[in-house]
C-alpha cells in the first residue's frame, strides 16, 4: 500500500509518496530524451527519507537500472539502509545488514544524505545523443526479498547533469 500524502515541506512537490506496506518494491520515472540537451551526460537519483517506524528496508539491496529506448544500461545495485545516519539502528541492525551483503555477495552503494535533508540513491548514468528520441527510463526495485517493508517516503526522482 501506497500513501500518497501533502509534503511536510513542499520544497519541490506538493505531494510524497509514503510505503506503508508492500512486499515488492517498484519505482519508476520516465522523461522523454527530448526534453535533456542533447550531448549532454546525466544521472538519475532517487530522492527519499526514511520514516522513524521504517521496516524491512535492508532485507535486501535494490537494484536499479536506466534504460534509454531499448537499450537497457548497467544494472547496479544499492541499499536503502541508511544505518550511517541513524546510529541506534546500526547498533541492533548493523550485523543483519553485514549478513545479508555476505549472503547475497554483492556491495551495494549507500544513500548519501543531502543539503536539504533528505536522503539520494544513484539509479544510474546516462547519455542524451543527438538522435536520442525515445523515452529514459529509471527505476529502483527490490521484488526478490519477499519481506514486509514500509515506511519509505518517496519524494521523487531526480535527473540532473554530471560533470
Amino acid at each position: 500500500m501506497v500513501e500518497i500524502k501533502a509534503s511536510q515541506n513542499l520544497e519541490r512537490f506538493d505531494k510524497v509518496g509514503e510505503v506503508k506496506a508492500a512486499e515488492r518494491l517498484e519505482i519508476e520515472g520516465k522523461i522523454r530524451s527530448q526534453a535533456l540537451s542533447p550531448e549532454t551526460n546525466y544521472g538519475a537519483y532517487l530522492v527519499f527519507k526514511i520514516s522513524d517506524d521504517a521496516y524491512g528496508l535492508n532485507s535486501i539491496p535494490c537494484e536499479t537500472f536506466v534504460a534509454s529506448g531499448d537499450r537497457l544500461l548497467p544494472t547496479n545495485t544499492a541499499t536503502l539502509d541508511d544505518t550511517i545516519n541513524r546510529p541506534l539502528h546500526a547498533l541492533f541492525y548493523g550485523n543483519r545488514l553485514h549478513k545479508m551483503k555476505e549472503r547475497v555477495g554483492l556491495n551495494p552503494a549507500a544513500p548519501s544524505k543531502r543539503q536539504d535533508g533528505w536522503l539520494e540513491m544513484h539509479i544510474g548514468d546516462f547519455f542524451i545523443g543527438a538522435a536520442d528520441t525515445g523515452d529514459i527510463t529509471m527505476a529502483v526495485t527490490e521484488v526478490k526479498g519477499h519481506q514486509l517493508k514500509g515506511g519509505l517516503i518517496v519524494e521523487g526522482i531526480h535527473v540532473r547533469l554530471n560533470p
